[in-house]
């Protein structure tokens, strides 16, 4: 059976493409979606222009509102 991973994100990119590269090998991983809260890290967006996984634009307006996404490619 392969199941998707969702990733949690956040401004950092070195950790993040280490785990990548481990998923992107191991057994039973269909897809790799990206949820991003808000990363301003350059770097980082700059790979999420590269990278053929998704990535989901998490909004998060205060502690008191339920998070809203949106969706930024494939």
């Amino acid at each position: 059976m392969k199941l998707p991973v969702f990733i949690v994100c956040r401004d950092r990119l070195g950790c993040l493409r280490e785990l990548v590269e481990w998923f992107e090998h191991a057994d039973g991983v269909e897809r790799i979606v990206f949820l991003d809260h808000e990363s301003t890290y350059p770097p980082l967006l700059e790979y999420y222009e590269r990278t053929p996984h998704d990535i989901v634009r998490m909004e998060n307006s205060s502690h008191q509102e339920t998070h809203t996404a949106r969706r930024l490619s494939r």
